[in-house]
C-alpha cells in the first residue's frame, strides 16, 4: 500500500482536508490505524490528536507494476508534501520516506548537499570540533 501522510498527531476536525481529497477522486484514508473510505462520512473529535494517512494505492510488487509504482510514489509525495509511506500488507511493516534532507522520523535536516561541503579548502563542510584539520587540541587546564 502507497500512502501520503497528510497529518501526524494533530487535533482537529479535517473536514476541509477530507472534502479536498474526496473532491480529488481518492477513496480511502487512514486514520488513526483504521482504513476509512471517503465516501462515508466521517466525524472526528476536535479536541484528539489525530494521524491522517491518504491510501494512494494498494497494489502488489510485480514487474509489471513497476510503472505504477512510480506514479503512485510520486502522487504520494505530492500529496504528502515529500513523504511517502509504504506498507507490506502481509507483514505490515511501514516504511516512511521523504524526498527532502531530513529524517522522516526525527525531523533532522542537512542543508542542500553542494560540492563546497566536500572541499577541504571550504569552512561550510569541516568538521565543528576540528575545523577539518583532523585534529583536536585538549582543553587548557
Amino acid at each position: 500500500m502507497v500512502m501520503a501522510p497528510i497529518a501526524n498527531e494533530k487535533k482537529g476536525e479535517f473536514k476541509k482536508e477530507l472534502k479536498e481529497l474526496r473532491d480529488k477522486g481518492y477513496l480511502r484514508v487512514e486514520i488513526d490505524g483504521e482504513i476509512l473510505s471517503l465516501e462515508d462520512e466521517i466525524n472526528l473529535n476536535k479536541n484528539v490528536r489525530h494521524t491522517i494517512k491518504l491510501v494512494i494505492d494498494r497494489l502488489r510488487l510485480k514487474d509489471e507494476n513497476r510503472r505504477r509504482i512510480a506514479d503512485d510514489v510520486e502522487l504520494a509525495l505530492k500529496e504528502g508534501n515529500g513523504f511517502v509511506e509504504i506498507v507490506d500488507m502481509d507483514t505490515k511493516r511501514r516504511e516512511l520516506f521523504s524526498e527532502k534532507l531530513a529524517c522522516p522520523i526525527c525531523n533532522v535536516s542537512l542543508p542542500e548537499i553542494t560540492p563546497k561541503l566536500f572541499s577541504f579548502n571550504s569552512p561550510y563542510g569541516a568538521c565543528p570540533k576540528c575545523h577539518g584539520l583532523g585534529l583536536r587540541t585538549p582543553p587548557i587546564p
